[in-house]
């Protein structure tokens, strides 16, 4: 039986176009057969980035905003280990110069 858990990492204001970068650290990296998604997502769903990643301490996934507006970061782990998977996310991006619906 597969088992999932995820997290929403946070909400982060994007420019439209601009690249989107995640860095995902792992302790020690995923272990046997467990995997943690990626997730950046625009209000509509839309995914920016969307990457899984399995048995990398470190990976840097790239992607680019679509529209301007919010977007919310999530991390998914599956068949992580009973204690968690412990993380560190970095997203580096571009905002507008002033917050508002475009």
């Amino acid at each position: 039986m597969t088992r999932q858990r995820r997290v929403v990492v946070g909400r982060l204001w994007f420019q439209a176009g601009s690249p989107v970068t995640a860095t995902l650290g792992t302790a020690g990296g995923a272990v046997g057969g467990s995997s943690v998604l990626v997730e950046v997502r625009d209000a509509d769903g839309t995914a920016v980035i969307s990457t899984p990643t399995t048995g990398n301490a470190h990976a840097d996934l790239h992607g680019s905003a679509v529209r301007s507006g919010w977007h919310q970061v999530a991390v998914t782990g599956t068949d992580t280990p009973d204690s968690g998977l412990p993380f560190t996310l970095a997203v580096t991006y571009t905002s507008t110069q002033h917050l508002g619906e475009p």
